[in-house]
């Protein structure tokens, strides 16, 4: 025959926890040995902090921030690649131009380098 005993442990608080103990303090022998098992574990609420983690439907993916950069090369931007030939323009306004070198493609549908190991931009 199986023995259930089942707990609710609720914790009504108004502070924040950021770490979470479960605490067995005793268990009833069952059948060949002594088991515990927590079954499910409810959270409410809501995250707060970092911004990353919003959830915002889109169009457009996400994409990083360039203020801050030496040079900023770009398949994706037809100011930076048109799509054809070895030169790459800066998009970071440093007027660093790059060449690409060795055998390689660009993808027309993904708007994306396509490198086959020995190619690169210098």
């Amino acid at each position: 025959m199986l023995h259930n005993d089942y707990r609710t442990i609720i914790v009504n608080a108004s502070e924040y926890y950021k770490d979470y103990t479960f605490q067995i303090e005793k268990m009833k022998p069952f059948g060949p040995g002594t088991y515990t098992c927590i079954a499910e574990l409810e959270y409410y609420g809501y995250e707060e902090g970092d911004v990353s983690t919003d959830l915002t439907w889109s169009s457009v993916y996400n994409k990083p921030g360039t203020q801050h950069l030496g040079v900023y090369w770009d398949a994706n931007d037809s100011n930076s690649y048109a799509g054809s030939g070895t030169t790459v323009t800066d998009l970071s306004g440093n007027g660093v131009t790059g060449t690409i070198t060795g055998t390689n493609g660009f993808d027309s549908e993904y708007n994306a380098w396509v490198f086959d190991g020995s190619a690169y931009i210098s």
